[in-house]
């Protein structure tokens, strides 16, 4: 695979994977602080959540991967457990990861809005 320096945002309803935490009468969405800002990370392989939740010990904080629809993620976007949240991080590797390299890496990033938008009515949407 040749890497373009985009990565393509899915359809509406393919599956996109979160990592959440199960309360009582809610959801939590797991967020995380990259570069001073809060961001929602979205994984686009099961794989590579559970990786993730794993390597950076969420796990056992009781945190799991659950499966969503973008229309899902976009709807989470809205709770209260993202209102903190600037930007969607995609297939953002552990911190573990990060530290030992010295930069957080991911496969793409684009602003909150812009995750939304892309689902209602920018179908022309590029994560830079």
């Amino acid at each position: 695979m040749v890497d373009d320096g985009t990565t393509r945002l899915r359809g509406p309803f393919d599956a996109y994977w979160l990592i959440v935490k199960c309360g009582i009468g809610r959801t939590e969405v797991l967020t995380v602080d990259r570069g001073g800002t809060g961001s929602l990370p979205v994984f686009r392989f099961e794989e590579e959540a559970n990786l993730f939740l794993k390597l950076d010990g969420f796990e056992r904080e009781g945190w799991r991967v659950e499966e969503s629809t973008a229309r899902e993620v976009a709807s989470a976007l809205s709770s209260p457990s993202c209102s903190g949240v600037a930007s969607v991080l995609l297939d953002l590797l552990p911190e573990s990861v990060d530290l030992a390299l010295g930069v957080a890496l991911c496969a793409g990033t684009t602003t909150r809005q812009g995750f939304v938008d892309h689902f209602t009515g920018d179908r022309g949407s590029v994560v830079p």
